[in-house]
């Protein structure tokens, strides 16, 4: 499907199943984060993605998705936020709340930012499949060596409208896939 849709080759290492989107979303953090341990997350932005961080005593980071910039990352503002602590990123888009899209134009910066920092992306593209007035949604895989540095969520409930259809994938980064 990634092949036909967005074009990426992926390995078998490189592939993992999961229960529903929402499972990888839960179990990175315990994966990743110790108490103390950084994570930046978008505000607004899908609730899922700091409950679990903070069960491990992690710090919940926000970066400002503004009305003001139109929903859209500020780059300067989340460089500002990383530190020696920060372990990833969620960055989502479509985006959850907002529906917000991105092109893979503005998430190539996100990218490069992301290996400069040594942090890895988590991308949620759970509404990939979901967008409107002919815009398509990209996969941040198709950004050349993005896999160095990310993984990317999707789920059957909302790319094909299962709703509470407990069954997703997670690609990208192998060795993020291994911890997971």
């Amino acid at each position: 499907w990634h092949k036909t849709r967005f074009g990426i080759e992926l390995t078998a290492d490189e592939i993992y199943p999961i229960i529903g989107g929402k499972d990888a979303i839960a179990n990175i953090p315990l994966a990743f984060l110790d108490s103390g341990d950084e994570v930046l997350v978008p505000d607004p932005g899908y609730p899922g993605f700091t409950g679990p961080a903070l069960m491990v005593g992690a710090n919940v980071i926000s970066y400002n998705l503004s009305e003001k910039r139109n929903f859209k990352f500020n780059l300067p503002e989340i460089e500002n936020k990383i530190t020696d602590k920060t372990k990833f990123i969620w960055v989502n888009f479509p985006s959850n709340p907002t529906g917000q899209v991105a092109t893979l134009e503005e998430l190539k910066p996100i990218v490069s930012l992301a290996k400069k920092h040594n942090i890895f992306i988590i991308y949620d593209n759970a509404y990939s499949e979901i967008t409107f007035d002919n815009f398509v949604a990209p996969s941040i895989l198709q950004i050349p060596d993005a896999k160095e540095v990310a993984v990317e969520i999707n789920s059957f409930s909302k790319a094909y409208s299962f709703a509470g259809f407990r069954l997703g994938w997670i690609i990208g980064n192998k060795d993020i896939i291994a911890a997971l």
